[in-house]
């Protein structure tokens, strides 16, 4: 069967649970009265494996977060952020824009489908559009599967189809539904960025296509993202991103890697797309040592136009400098972006009880522990004991996003500047975290691997030193 015939057949078995009225188009106000109207609160449970990730800002949308296990999250912002999830079998990918002052809920159903809702019966109507939504699945935007021997026409017509049925379907939702034009306008951006994403993940990741048949369709794909200056989205720049690896390693016959994705940018995009792709091929070129790297950052200095991005750059530099600098072993950063070593912090608190933390931002177990951590520190104020955190993440800005979120002692709280060849982290013989160190007053490591602070016997280990 015609796969354009296909989806309008399923969209004709399409009910919706709400009035079959049609409704007037009403723009949802969010109020939540008793939340600060700078922070948004997620809240839910344990979603195991599942993944659900938040976007702080369009301009740092590679630096999106991510949680296995959802007590409740308060994001402190001034600015809407992006919540999102990776495709999944069990339910379609959500993409919803959540406001300062806004509180949701994420639960799972019977059926292990995302369901989001909100004390605004509005606003959850709008958060209801996903749930069940066979057309928003990843599987129809899977093109890559389709036959090699397919024209160009009979892919546009597909790709066509997909973004046609879309659309249909939110127009229907929106005349049965009171949601917001604003909310329409999202969705419509995201219909159209996935459109075009799945038409460049088709060329770049069936080897076996010859570009050279399909250059209409190329060229489309070339004035969307290389000749439109759109509004930016987690979909528009993952395609772009996609995009410009096929153009550098189909147009331009380059090996993919950080530095020749950035010239490749350069040579095709412009504005706010440049920019987005030059600020994560830079972050990526930044984790490896690289003659190269210094060049690279005087060009992304001298193309970015957006002050975010540079902003974070100019951290994630700070880091590298300090990551390649010989005459420092074991750099620490702190959040004033004030530099220190592992050696210097020993001989600080040399006569100190130490118990070190080695955790990251990505790192579930990790944040776990946290509460408990704080929880020791109350319990051994102006005690000879302190608690230091080093984190091992790759970015800074990883790191001290998640720092402020968990508001984490600042002058306790450090940030590893090379991870991969510390000798600190070969000495302690760490490959997983969350690790747990303790050394004792004359700075002799008693504990490679102490026990948790979650552990009932934590008081007892601590307290043999303190004597």
């Amino acid at each position: 069967m015609n796969k354009f015939i296909f989806l309008f057949l399923l969209l004709s078995n399409i009910s919706f649970s709400q009035t079959n009225d049609k409704k007037k188009n009403l723009q949802v106000q969010i109020k939540n009265e008793n939340l600060p109207k700078n922070e948004i609160t997620i809240s839910g449970f344990n979603f195991k494996n599942r993944t659900l990730n938040y976007i702080t800002s369009f301009n740092v949308s590679n630096a999106e977060k991510s949680t296995d296990s959802l007590g409740k999250i308060k994001i402190s912002t001034n600015r809407s952020i992006f919540l999102y999830t990776i495709p999944n079998k069990s339910y379609s990918p959500i993409f919803i824009e959540l406001f300062p002052g806004e509180e949701i809920h994420c639960a799972l159903d019977q059926m292990q489908d995302l369901k989001l809702s909100s004390n605004n019966i509005l606003r959850s109507t709008e958060l209801s559009f996903y749930y069940k939504n066979p057309l928003f699945g990843s599987g129809y935007d899977q093109i890559g599967k389709m036959s090699l021997n397919r024209t160009s026409f009979q892919i546009l017509e597909y790709i066509d189809s997909v973004e046609l049925a879309r659309k249909v379907y939110l127009k229907e939702f929106a005349e049965h539904n009171k949601i917001s034009d604003h909310f329409i306008s999202l969705i419509n951006k995201q219909i159209q960025n996935n459109k075009y994403k799945a038409l460049a993940s088709y060329f770049l990741t069936n080897k076996g296509v010859n570009p050279k048949g399909y250059l209409s369709v190329i060229e489309r794909l070339k004035r969307f993202y290389c000749s439109i200056d759109t509004q930016l989205s987690y979909e528009y720049e993952l395609g772009a991103d996609i995009f410009c690896q096929f153009l550098a390693q189909k147009e331009l016959n380059l090996k993919i890697n950080p530095e020749n994705l950035f010239n490749t940018a350069i040579k095709f995009y412009k504005g706010k797309t440049l920019d987005a792709t030059l600020f994560t091929y830079i972050k990526l070129a930044l984790n490896v040592n690289s003659q190269l790297n210094r060049k690279l950052l005087n060009e992304f200095y001298t193309r970015c136009k957006d002050p975010d991005y540079i902003d974070i750059i100019k951290s994630e530099e700070l880091k590298y400098n300090l990551a390649t600098d010989k005459n420092i072993i074991d750099g620490l950063i702190l959040l004033d972006k004030s530099k220190s070593s592992w050696s210097q912090q020993l001989a600080k608190y040399k006569g100190k009880v130490i118990y070190i933390d080695f955790w990251a931002s990505w790192c579930g177990p990790c944040i776990n522990e946290i509460p408990f951590i704080e929880k020791l520190k109350k319990q051994y104020v102006n005690k000879d004991i302190v608690f230091i955190s080093i984190s091992t993440d790759k970015q800074f800005s990883d790191w001290k996003w998640k720092v402020d979120q968990l508001k984490i002692a600042n002058s306790f709280s450090f940030l590893l500047a090379d991870t991969d060849n510390s000798p600190l982290i070969k000495s302690l013989e760490i490959k997983t975290i969350p690790r747990f160190v303790l050394i004792d007053k004359t700075g002799k490591i008693v504990s490679k691997d102490a026990i948790r602070p979650s552990d009932k016997n934590i008081n007892i280990l601590i307290d043999q030193f303190l004597k």
